[in-house]
């Protein structure tokens, strides 16, 4: 009998040692992974307070509405026809021509100034939708890398830039490259469609117009 009853306190210490050699590889796998999620995170947030090669935090100085042309782009058209944009700026979209281009253009006040600028608040009236060349301005991208597009900004080598601010910046750069090689390939496709209607329109109404004076001479020599 004393020997079983041994047997049984062995199987109960092998146990408690299973148990506990469990437990504590249980709380040494938790206390692992918590600091490696803690880790990660540190990283996470490391990374997004180093400082940026590209600084820039726009000064809504306004000196780039009046020295830039503002392009437009199909998508910028698009987006705003979803919006409801294009209802006020319809009648400030023109056309530039030349000899290896055709892109829709946003007209100039007198002043030099984007028509769509503010004066008073020094602010785009459409800011929550200007176009995609606003949007990724001083930065430019063509097709390989990245470019300022005037040094002479005043919104460059400003601290305060963030990580998500530059990727933000530098994406619409990418759009802004992707869309204009989009547009420049199928405006002047479009636009010579037009001016192909246009031209066949202009040569009926003169055949029209000749018929009629014919009409005229015959009635006259009657």
């Amino acid at each position: 009998m004393p020997r079983k009853a041994g047997k049984k306190k062995k199987k109960s210490q092998g146990k408690s040692q299973d148990d506990s050699q469990g437990k504590s590889q249980d709380d040494s796998q938790g206390k692992s992974q918590a600091e490696s999620q803690d880790d990660s995170q540190g990283e996470s947030q490391a990374e997004s307070q180093k400082p940026t090669k590209f600084k820039f935090i726009c000064q809504m100085c306004g000196e780039c509405c009046g020295s830039e042309n503002v392009y437009l782009s199909p998508t910028d058209i698009d987006r705003w026809v979803a919006d409801n944009t294009i209802f006020r700026v319809m009648h400030l979209l023109d056309l530039e021509e030349t000899e290896d281009r055709i892109r829709i253009i946003l007209r100039k006040d007198d002043d030099g100034k984007c028509s769509l600028y503010h004066r008073d608040n020094k602010k785009c009236t459409i800011y929550e939708s200007r176009p995609i060349q606003c949007r990724a301005f001083p930065l430019g991208f063509n097709g390989e890398n990245y470019y300022l597009k005037s040094a002479n900004c005043k919104g460059l080598n400003k601290e305060g830039m963030s990580r998500e601010q530059l990727e933000t910046i530098r994406n619409d750069a990418f759009d802004e490259h992707i869309a204009f090689r989009v547009s420049d390939r199928i405006l002047p496709i479009i636009h010579r469609i037009f001016i192909n209607k246009l031209i066949e329109q202009s040569k009926d109404f003169m055949d029209k117009l000749a018929d009629t004076d014919k009409d005229e001479d015959n009635k006259q020599d009657k």
